[in-house]
């Protein structure tokens, strides 16, 4: 099976593109500056992708966008968080939609920030929130739903806090751990939807490979609060932990817009996601975190 990739130099996107060909499957990566075989170029402000990208695909996994948390939320900013995951999608339409072989699946990337805030078990008929974040996983949702009049079948995973060694919130939480300081932000009581990056990638590849529901919630089956999350993390470290908690002014003091991710309370469930099918390997947040640290 042969699968294009956008989005594949991120952290997200290069685990994803190492278990597929783990798999066997043959991994057709698009990049702004292609250096290695099976990379394709394409650029969305000439609205160009190589058409060699397409030939013989089997399915698209469409992960490209601007990191949400890089840098400081200016208008500029916001607009390239916006237009790199709307316009992308709107380039890989017009693309395929020249095709006389079209792919038969796209798996596209959305996020839990959907979701209105704060909220309790929402899983994935809740309805969308109304702020920066929500406004563009509406309009990233609806461009991705459009490949259906392609007649294409489409999948939206809906992602969460994702947890990997190599970059994100991980890193982040457990960077003071040889202090033994394991601190929280905001309300200790606030809601972590948390997903481990093997069970992402394999949910992709559940998706690629299966008939499924278009929408469903990339976060483990139990989510937790910021206070246990940091308290099992010490834990599995055999630590006691000391949680200091930084006040959510300071938050935005330092952070800006972009602080109401790191202060976010989404209680999210996945309930198409265990619908259909799929299993955890890392469900549990104490073996998730046994498996990073």
């Amino acid at each position: 099976m042969i699968i294009l990739l956008t989005g594949g130099s991120g952290n997200v996107g290069s685990k994803i593109k190492q278990i597929l060909m783990q798999k066997g499957f043959t991994v057709k990566n698009l990049s702004r500056n292609p250096s290695h075989k099976n990379d394709y170029k394409w650029d969305i402000d000439q609205s160009y992708i190589d058409p060699k990208a397409f030939d013989n695909v089997d399915a698209v996994v469409h992960l490209a966008g601007a990191g949400v948390i890089d840098k400081a939320w200016s208008n500029e900013y916001k607009d390239t968080i916006y237009r790199s995951r709307i316009e992308s999608t709107q380039l890989l339409y017009s693309e395929i939609k020249k095709l006389e072989r079209k792919p038969s699946k796209i798996v596209s990337t959305s996020a839990i920030g959907c979701y209105k805030e704060p909220v309790l078990n929402a899983d994935e008929n809740s309805p969308f929130g109304t702020d920066f974040m929500a406004h563009v996983c509406n309009n990233w949702e609806i461009e991705a739903s459009k490949f259906k009049e392609l007649g294409m079948e489409v999948g939206i995973i809906r992602t969460g806090i994702v947890l990997q060694k190599e970059g994100g919130f991980f890193p982040v939480a457990n960077k003071t751990a040889f202090l033994n300081i394991f601190p929280t932000v905001g309300s200790p009581q606030n809601y972590l939807s948390w997903i481990h990056i093997t069970d992402l990638c394999n949910l992709y590849r559940f998706m690629i490979e299966n008939k499924t529901p278009e929408i469903v919630n990339g976060v483990a089956p139990v989510s937790a609060t910021q206070i246990a999350f940091m308290k099992q993390l010490a834990a599995v470290q055999n630590k006691t932990g000391f949680h200091p908690n930084i006040p959510s002014t300071v938050i935005k003091m330092a952070m800006g817009q972009r602080s109401s991710v790191a202060l976010s309370n989404k209680q999210i469930v996945p309930k198409a996601t265990l619908a259909m099918g799929f299993k955890y390997d890392y469900g549990k947040l104490d073996k998730a975190l046994r498996d990073l640290v």
